[in-house]
């Protein structure tokens, strides 16, 4: 089974009620989160930019995620092995309270 992720924007006040079981486009919803998006959780390109040098992040190929770090000018997946496939996207590792 696939899984997206969609981010509406909605005017305040005029947010759809949602549910467990809410029918979305022929599918369920599983999860949600009643929250605007943290901008510094948001997925960054990496052709665009690199996290700071060593920082471990998510990174992404486009098809599956790992925690590495961009380091001497290469992703590194976390066990210091090199990515098998080019980072495409990279976000800070959320922080956990």
């Amino acid at each position: 089974m696939g899984k997206m992720t969609f981010i509406v924007d909605f005017p305040d006040g005029q947010e759809p009620a949602v549910g467990f079981a809410t029918s979305i486009l022929g599918g369920q919803l599983v999860s949600f989160a009643f929250s605007d998006l943290r901008e510094e959780w948001a997925w960054r390109s990496a052709a665009d930019s690199t996290p700071p040098e060593g920082e471990y992040v998510v990174v992404s190929d486009g098809e599956s995620c790992s925690v590495g770090r961009f380091i001497y000018g290469e992703w590194l997946a976390s066990g210091g092995r090199y990515f098998l496939e080019p980072a495409k996207h990279w976000m800070p590792l959320p922080e956990i309270e």
